[in-house]
Order: structure tokens, then sequence, then C-alpha cells
């Protein structure tokens, strides 16, 4: 039955190899998401198979995030090779959504099948196949028809589970960046962890798989949320280097003290679900740049700098942190978790004012090469806009750079 083997290995490569070509910058458009499955297969004899299954999705709805009611569809391609009996192929398309929860999600599918068994037996057919997914495990079930040659058309039934590392349309409830992101060197950088472990684990709760995932979720979110402090607390620094209003350095450091109350808050959620302490901790706020020394505080770049920094990641980013925090507080039906949530909407609504803010006094203040900067990237915005709180954010930012340009303003 070795002979099979390179079949099976033929299909995956042939699968994968076109979806693997695809461009870098694809992925904020289609997902890759391949899973290895093991599966039964009954109704004309039965057959275990030990299969890829590699799934192109287009995502839609994401809403800021990856995983906020979000949904898609694409194409599909699969191997399966039957132990010691045959091999087969399928390709079509799929398409799916997250469920309420937004940890768990359902994918249908609908495909073209060959399948070669033992005895050089072929036959093509089509089927049809449901996915439901609890990142990064997955069952599945689907109906097999089959037209052999010369013989009578044969049903087939599979059974089967799985492990799928992206998931389709978002990673079980893994969040979004949250808060203001703290960048150091260009590079995105999260909260460090402070993990203390039960002192006899036999005496604690097991947790299920559900909530361990959950918590995973609510220990990223606490991570980002305290990274968020020395952001803030960067960019009132930076603030008051260019000479930028007092109210708007003070509303920097109200917003570095929000974000140290939802790090907590977040911590305490995520020790909850996992059965485990672990805490957020806060990293060093980074250096300035040497455009905010004194002598170049005020100069065109470190103005643009700030603004456009402040429509990305506050106008942009800290509102759709509103938006994912609206929803999951309304799907979720523990106290605790929508209190939590509740704060955290209420003071990141007020961080993204700031960050509107910010971006009228940078317009107002650098002048053209602030505004020609800012126009330039609301371009690229309005051309790659995919969720709704972008969307909606653009008209107000089209306004400010419309007052920004008035004849009083240069």
């Amino acid at each position: 039955m070795n002979r099979f083997k390179p079949l099976f290995l033929i299909g995956m490569g042939t699968l994968g190899a076109p979806l693997a070509a695809l461009p870098a910058r694809a992925e904020d458009e289609l997902r890759l998401s391949p899973a290895i499955q093991l599966s039964v297969t009954f109704g004309d004899g039965f057959r275990f198979g030990l299969g890829l299954d590699l799934r192109a999705t287009y995502i839609v709805n994401r809403d800021g995030c990856e995983n906020l009611d979000a949904g898609g569809a694409g194409f599909f391609g699969q191997a399966i090779w039957y132990i010691g009996q045959g091999a087969r192929l399928a390709l079509g398309v799929h398409g799916g959504k997250v469920f309420d929860n937004q940890s768990t999600s359902w994918d249908l599918d609908l495909g073209w099948t060959y399948t070669l068994l033992s005895g050089l037996q072929s036959r093509h057919g089509f089927e049809a196949g449901l996915i439901l997914a609890g990142y990064p495990l997955e069952a599945f079930a689907n109906v097999n028809v089959s037209f052999p040659e010369n013989a009578k058309v044969v049903t087939e039934g599979q059974l089967g589970l799985g492990g799928r590392t992206p998931a389709f349309f978002g990673d079980g409830g893994i969040s979004c960046a949250v808060g203001r992101p703290l960048r150091n060197n260009g590079e995105v950088c999260r909260g460090p962890v402070a993990l203390a472990l039960p002192s006899d684990p036999r005496r604690t709760p097991r947790r299920s798989t559900e909530s361990r995932l959950l918590g995973l979720s609510r220990l990223e979110d606490a991570r980002m949320e305290a990274a968020s402090v020395p952001a803030f607390l960067a960019l009132a620094r930076d603030l008051r280097a260019a000479a930028a209003p007092p109210s708007l350095r003070r509303r920097a450091l109200i917003a570095a003290r929000d974000e140290v109350h939802h790090a907590a808050l977040c911590s305490t959620l995520a020790s909850r679900l996992l059965g485990a302490r672990a805490d957020a901790l806060i990293p060093p706020t980074p250096p300035a740049s040497t455009a905010t020394s004194p002598r170049n505080a005020r100069s065109p770049y470190e103005v643009t700098r700030l603004a456009l920094e402040s429509w990305r990641d506050g106008c942009l980013g800290e509102g759709a942190a509103v938006v994912r925090a609206q929803a999951e507080r309304d799907a979720s039906r523990d106290p605790e978790t929508r209190a939590t949530l509740a704060r955290i909407i209420h003071d990141e609504t007020q961080h993204a004012e700031l960050g509107w803010d910010v971006l009228a006094w940078g317009l107002a203040t650098g002048g053209r090469p602030t505004r020609d900067a800012f126009a330039a990237d609301l371009e690229q915005v309005s051309a790659t806009a995919q969720d709704r709180i972008t969307e909606r954010s653009l008209p107000r930012a089209r306004a400010l750079l419309d007052h920004a340009t008035r004849p009083t303003h240069t």
C-alpha cells in the first residue's frame, strides 16, 4: 500500500503551492488556514484517514479586529491518505462565520473529489461538509457521493477531528491591539507577564479548553493595556516638548493612569479563567527620539509624527477598541467581565477623542507639511478601508483637513 503515499504527498504539494505563492500583503484580505485531520469514512466499508486541509478565506466584516462578527468565503483543498487502502483529493469552495461568542465558528464547503483505492479503483464525485471549530480544535462531518466506472453510485459519510492554525476568521477570541500601542524602534511591544503557579495544582479546579483560551485572550488584552501606559507617557512627554496645549498633555497623563487600571482588571479576569495568577507588567517608557530634542521638537517633522500617530493609533485604533469592547460586553453573561468592559469602553472613548484633538492641533500647528502628509495617509486609508469604524471616521477626518486648509490656517 506504500504506492499511495506518493499520491498523498503530491496532492498536498499540488494544493499548497498555488496558495503559498500569494503575496505577503494578501494577508490583509486572504487568510491561509491549514489543518491536520484524522477521520473515519463509512458507507462503502470503513477507512481511517490522515489528511491535510488547506483553506484560503477572504475575510469580511472585521470592524478593525479580526474576529469581531467576522465571516468569509474562499477555496479549499484537501488530501487524505486512507491508511493502507488508498487516497482522496478534494477541491472546492467554502464559507462561514464566527458565532456570537467569537470563540467558535462554523464553515460549510462543497467540492469535487477524486478517490483512488487499492486495486486501482478510481472514482470522481462531490462532497458537502460542515466544520465546527473552537480554536485550535475542530470537528467535521461530510457526505461524499461518487461515481465509480461501470458501477452503481456510492454514498459515504465521514466524521473526524482536527487541529487548525490560524483559525478561519479569527484566532478563537485572541484579541487585536487594545489601547494605544507601544512602539520601540518601529516594533509594537507588549507588556511582560508575571505568572504565579498554584502551590498545589491538585487542589486547583480544572479549567475547560474554552476557559483557558478565553483566559489567554484576556491576558493578551492585559499585556496590550499595560504597554499603553508608557505609550501615553511618551505622548505626554513629546507633546510637552512640542509646546502643545497643557490640556492635551494632561489628558495623555490621565489616559496613562486609565491604562494602569485596565491592565489590572484584565489581569484579574485572565487569572480567574486560567486558574493561576497572571499579571501583565508595565514596560519602560521608550527614550525620546532625536527629533524630540528641544531644538527639533517644534519642527514640522515632529508635529507631523504626533498627528499621524494619533490618527492611526487614537482615532482609528482606539475607536476600533471601543467597538470591539462593546460587542464583547453585549455577548458576555459574566457580571465581572461586563463591568470591566464598561469601564474600558468609557475610558477608550475618551482616549479616542484625545487622538482627534491631537490630530486637530497637529494640522493647525504643523503647517502644509503636516497637512500634506495627513492627506496622503487619509487617501491610503480611504482606499483600503474594510471595516465600519474606519469608514465612519473618514468624514470627520476630511472635515478636519478641510478646516485646517482654510486660508486662516496657512
